[in-house]
């Protein structure tokens, strides 16, 4: 039943790139460092940085 529900993220994810929610799957329960250059983690970090 789970994987009958559409997030907004998935929505989002198709209309950025349909690829993205493949990767997301595939990545999404891994250590961003897994995937995610030092670069990419300081733009990240930036990023929750301005939200807070």
């Amino acid at each position: 039943m789970e994987d009958d529900i559409i997030l907004i993220s998935n929505l989002n994810d198709f209309i950025f790139c349909p690829a993205s929610i493949y990767f997301h799957k595939l990545y999404g329960g891994q250590d961003n460092l897994t995937y995610q250059t030092e670069a990419q983690m300081n733009e990240t970090n930036a990023h929750k940085a301005i939200r807070t």
